[in-house]
């Protein structure tokens, strides 16, 4: 004589099972969502940090490049009136001979024309034979979404002799120092990062 098995799943095992499932999916997503938050955190610093880095390797470079340094203007390179501008001299390579040319590198605030547009500071690089024909080369924005109504006050640089104290920045200096705030994108609009940079010459 056969036997039919008729075990199967009851009510109260089926409700068990689907409130541990439950209980798993809600741990789940919840690390999803933690996962997601962290990394987009993380995408974040990367994006505020790097103006920051962008500034350094510019501006470190131009400052120990330097023969001369200026906060006048420069019209030759480029329009209004700079934070500050740095010239050193270099080779065109594309004569034979090399051909001695001056480089200028001008940084200047790009104020925003259009609702919406962004406040920046820009790197304005340049070369001629002399001061007067040099020409702009490439134009570089180093630092994006820049405190608006910072005005001359930020971003700003800041110029040092050898003691250090500050002082007018022109070919004596030793140092200089470049602060800037700008909108973190962490955030709501209203909160800001500031960075520094600073770098020193190469004096004979």
């Amino acid at each position: 004589m056969r036997h039919h098995d008729d075990a199967g799943v009851t009510l109260m095992e089926l409700l068990v099972c689907i409130a541990i499932m439950s209980i798993v999916s809600v741990a789940l997503a919840s690390a999803f969502v933690a996962a997601n938050k962290s990394i987009t955190k993380s995408g974040y610093l990367m994006d505020d940090s790097h103006d920051g880095q962008i500034a350094a390797s510019y501006f470190t470079t131009d400052v120990e490049s330097a023969d001369s340094i200026s906060t006048a203007a420069y019209p030759s390179c480029s329009a209004g009136t700079p934070l500050i501008s740095f010239t050193w001299h270099g080779w065109d390579q594309s004569h034979n001979p090399p051909v001695e040319i001056q480089k200028v590198a001008v940084y200047r605030v790009v104020e925003p024309v259009n609702p919406g547009d962004e406040r920046q500071l820009v790197r304005q690089y340049c070369e001629g034979v002399n001061s007067s024909s040099v020409t702009p080369v490439s134009s570089t924005v180093i630092a994006h979404n820049l405190k608006p109504g910072g005005g001359a006050a930020d971003p700003a640089v800041t110029c040092f002799s050898a003691v250090p104290v500050s002082v007018t920045c022109d070919s004596s200096i030793a140092s200089a120092q470049l602060v800037g705030t700008a909108r973190s994108q962490m955030s709501d609009d209203n909160v800001f990062f500031t960075y520094t940079v600073r770098a020193t010459r190469r004096l004979p």
